[in-house]
């Protein structure tokens, strides 16, 4: 169990952060060993069984099948990327529509694409909810009992917000499934999308607060020391900051390739690629420079609370993408104004919620030993 919940996510954290906080959300699972040890498979089977039966060539003509792998994301980001797991193997391997096409990059590689989309609903969404809680806690001036209204409401907003936002992206992002094969997007796909997007919402703002106090159940005793020996041991690989040296900038590259194939399904040229390829390359290298060469520039930004700076970054990514999708909508047929009010976004965003050195671990969420396990 030490090996599942303790030793596997300190040592991804000090490579990929994300993916070592991933593998330790659910850990309240601890306070029932059996399940700690056996929850991986479940979701494993539901992901398989889901992926292997469904509908269509992608996860999207099911609004049952959504909600059923995000709430099992809410309750754990690691749950929630077993069950993606599972899904992209009963999708890849046993779900009929392999028979549409078996190239790699009519059918793999836009497959592969779709569950990394499918990944930001199960992982990523949960995780914003985890690490939004952490920053609750975090605030010190807030009493106690505040602290314990806010965080599950910050918790439900995440949740709604995400699921909503997911809902309506999901629909570009999935385009390569159908136009790399040469067809069109089917309605069929898009429909449970527009159609259910506040169910999803909903739904998963509910699962975010119901987490929260599942959490405040379980993380006792026992449990709760182990957890504050998971966190801070976390805290303690990713405030070493990132990698230094020719392995970082492998990293930075390797991220940047990977978010210009997320985006794929609004570039529409090779040449589209290959500049937002060399956006993406120059927004991390730049960000790794920050963190990694100026440091005083990071503190200075990282004493204006991260709510705030967090909040400021999505009224900007807004206002241009409003600016930018407006001016540009009606004198184009392309998805580029989609493209560059998207990158423009994440370029504020990224800029201003950089890491503060050395104090990651202070965001996280440390749950206090309360009762008897």
């Amino acid at each position: 169990m030490q090996l599942l919940w303790l030793r596997l996510p300190l040592r991804l954290a000090r490579v990929w952060p994300g993916a070592g906080i991933a593998l330790s959300d659910g850990h309240y699972l601890t306070r029932w060993p059996p399940l700690a040890l056996l929850a991986a498979v479940p979701c494993l089977a539901i992901g398989v069984a889901l992926g292997a039966m469904h509908q269509g060539r992608t996860f999207t003509y099911s609004l049952l099948l959504l909600l059923v792998l995000g709430v099992i994301g809410q309750l754990g980001a690691a749950f929630g990327l077993w069950a993606t797991i599972g899904y992209a193997f009963g999708d890849l391997v046993l779900h009929e529509a392999v028979a549409y096409d078996t190239t790699i990059v009519r059918h793999v590689l836009p497959s592969l694409l779709s569950y990394a989309v499918l990944g930001l609903l199960t992982v990523m969404i949960p995780l914003t909810a985890i690490g939004t809680r952490g920053v609750v806690r975090s605030l010190r001036a807030l009493s106690e009992a505040v602290k314990r209204i806010a965080e599950p409401v910050a918790a439900g907003v995440v949740g709604v917000l995400g699921g909503y936002i997911w809902a309506q992206t999901t629909p570009l992002l999935i385009r390569p499934v159908f136009t790399w094969a040469q067809d069109s997007p089917d309605t069929a796909a898009i429909a449970p999308l527009q159609n259910g997007r506040w169910v999803i919402a909903t739904t998963l703002g509910a699962a975010a607060v119901g987490r929260v106090f599942l959490d405040r159940y379980a993380v006792r005793g026992k449990t709760a020391t182990f957890s504050h020996i998971l966190w801070a041991g976390l805290g303690a690989e990713i405030g070493r900051g990132p990698r230094r040296g020719a392995a970082g900038w492998l990293l930075t590259l390797l991220g940047a390739v990977g978010a210009t194939l997320l985006m794929a399904g609004v570039i529409d040229s090779w040449v589209q690629g290959v500049l937002v390829l060399a956006f993406f390359a120059g927004l991390l290298a730049l960000r790794h420079y920050l963190i990694l060469s100026n440091p005083r520039f990071v503190a200075l930004l990282a004493r204006i609370p991260l709510p705030a700076r967090l909040a400021a970054g999505l009224v900007l990514a807004y206002l241009i993408g409003k600016v930018v999708i407006s001016h540009y909508w009606y004198s184009t047929q392309t998805f580029l104004p989609v493209l560059a009010s998207a990158c423009a976004a994440i370029a504020v965003i990224t800029l201003l919620t950089l890491p503060p050195p050395g104090r990651e671990q202070e965001t996280l969420p440390l749950p206090r030993r309360t009762g008897r396990s």
